[in-house]
């Protein structure tokens, strides 16, 4: 695989970064966010990055906090979470772009795609001004830009746009 991993509270702040291609075995086609780690991007570029299951640029798990902000993240797939994939972990999206990414069939997993741009199990997620476009799943069933499985005393608070082309 060709991507970072943040191991046990491990800190990142990348500011005006392109992160092209990466790749992920199961998760975090850019970059894996273990337990507890920290990663912040500012005006960063994600585009064409992939991981098999979860996360096609990044993947954060129980207790880790990703922070992005002015950044663009554009055609990226995973079978959960085309752009994004967490499991228990805070997020904190600003004044972002999430366009053209995908969430891909994986009979490994549920069969089908879910959360074309963000998929979240639990944890929190506040996002606000950002725009998701053209992000799609391979199921008629689910929802396109956002899959998120709340827990008791999870959060979800948005105010961004999301569209989709007419077909």
């Amino acid at each position: 695989s060709s991507r970072l991993q943040l191991y046990y509270g491990a800190q990142l702040i990348a500011r005006f970064v392109t992160f092209v291609g990466g790749t992920g075995i199961e998760y975090g086609g850019s970059f894996d966010i273990d337990q507890f780690g920290y990663a912040r991007f500012e005006r960063c570029h994600f585009r064409e990055s992939s991981a098999e299951n979860g996360g096609g640029a990044i993947w954060a798990r129980q207790g880790s906090m990703l922070e992005i902000q002015d950044s663009v993240v554009e055609h990226c797939s995973a079978a959960e979470g085309g752009a994004i994939s967490a499991n228990q972990a805070s997020l904190r999206i600003s004044r972002s772009i999430f366009l053209g990414n995908s969430a891909t069939v994986d009979t490994q997993l549920s069969g089908s795609g879910t959360g074309g741009a963000i998929f979240l199990e639990g944890g929190s997620l506040e996002l606000t001004h950002s725009t998701f476009h053209d992000n799609h799943i391979d199921s008629p069933v689910d929802l396109p830009g956002i899959r998120w499985f709340a827990g008791e005393g999870e959060a979800l608070k948005l105010q961004s746009i999301f569209s989709s082309p007419l077909d």
